[in-house]
């Protein structure tokens, strides 16, 4: 305000003004200055914290429940966009897909993927990751296309604030190429794994255990397609990783060589019958995977030397690559010293469930820090 006297008291022993003390010439100019409160759910961060504990301890049903009340106080406190709602629907999706119920974890991902792309925007790692679930939880209720183009967005989205040299973007070719497995479109499959091998090439080093797992998804979808020689080379790459980390005696070394017994078999298997309607010539082509004569072999009854992946191998392989394991839901019945049930079992033990990794099948060693479901704490 422009300093002078002002007529702050009115004239004569009036109640009232009979006009305006200040006017828009005595403003100079104006800072507004904002006051207000950062409220603290507290309530609700305690209900998560002691979800996070429980699923820990095995009980994800209680811990589902305690993350759901949570999740409700958190709306009230905040509001319907909040990062913390979005770790909370992330979760919740995360902990319905581990057990089960893959249309509820799809609804929660979708809810998590919306708030972070109007709360961190679209050039935010963390938009781009919850495109990757959200893609995994369409592929698992069966929407394949739908899964695709939420890959392609992830992708999309990675470039833009990663380039086009990142670790997470092999992550989401090894993606795009598993699911292209469901609809047989090997050779594109096959791009975008040599790709992802390129990047774990890079970021990991040589003859690491990420390029070993690689080289055999690539070994796997060679053969899926009829070029048997690469799918030795690719499975010898692996094959060589393993003994030197792990040794002739290993479970992991031991099953790569088993592949390769197999597919050399497989590839003799094929030359033979192809020799005889067609020659030696198109034997090398076969084998190589090229021309007409992969469709010949795949048309000439020779379906158990060139099987194709199932919809439920796919998706085991998917739940490994991005972090996901199983729960054997096995009821833990002790008996209780307590003056329990008249059975004498602890109804608390006896909702316990086990959580244990994956069978990997040989294709990779099994992470011992892995977890069954894996969240983002809250602070």
């Amino acid at each position: 305000l422009l300093l002078h006297e002002y007529p702050l008291l009115p004239p004569n022993g009036a109640r009232h003004h009979s006009r305006p003390v200040f006017s828009f010439e005595d403003v100079v100019s104006i800072y507004p200055l904002v006051k207000h409160l950062h409220p603290h759910a507290f309530h609700a961060y305690r209900y998560f914290t002691s979800g996070q504990r429980r699923i820990a301890e095995g009980f994800l049903q209680r811990g589902s429940e305690l993350i759901s009340e949570a999740l409700n106080l958190l709306n009230t406190v905040y509001g319907p966009l909040h990062p913390d709602i979005g770790a909370c629907n992330r979760l919740l999706a995360r902990l319905s897909y581990v057990m089960g119920d893959h249309q509820t974890a799809l609804l929660y991902q979708q809810r998590a993927t919306m708030i972070s792309e109007r709360v961190h925007g679209i050039d935010n790692p963390s938009t781009a990751a919850e495109y990757i679930h959200m893609a995994l939880y369409c592929f698992a209720c069966g929407h394949v296309s739908i899964a695709f183009q939420l890959l392609y967005r992830a992708r999309y989205l990675a470039l833009l604030f990663h380039g086009e040299i990142h670790p997470e973007l092999a992550q989401i070719d090894v993606n795009i190429s598993l699911m292209l497995h469901a609809v047989e479109e090997y050779d594109t499959s096959v791009t975008f794994l040599e790709n992802a091998l390129k990047l774990n090439k890079i970021f990991h080093g040589e003859k690491s255990l990420k390029e070993a797992f690689n080289s055999h998804l690539l070994s796997q979808t060679h053969a899926y397609r009829g070029d048997f020689r690469s799918a030795l080379e690719c499975e010898k790459r692996r094959y060589t990783i393993y003994l030197e980390r792990f040794g002739e005696n290993s479970e992991y070394t031991r099953n790569s060589y088993e592949c390769l017994h197999k597919l050399t078999q497989q590839a003799v298997n094929v030359a033979r019958q192809l020799q005889k309607p067609f020659g030696a010539s198109r034997t090398s082509d076969t084998l190589n995977g090229n021309g007409r004569a992969k469709k010949v072999a795949a048309t000439l009854g020779l379906g158990q030397a060139l099987p194709t992946p199932s919809f439920l191998t796919i998706l085991d392989t998917l739940n490994r690559v991005n972090g996901i394991f199983y729960v054997h839901l096995n009821p833990l019945v002790t008996v209780s010293r307590g003056d329990g049930d008249k059975d004498g079992l602890s109804r608390k033990e006896a909702n316990a469930v086990q959580i244990s990794p994956a069978e990997d099948d040989g294709d990779s060693p099994k992470s011992s820090a892995g977890t069954a479901v894996s969240a983002n704490k809250v602070e």
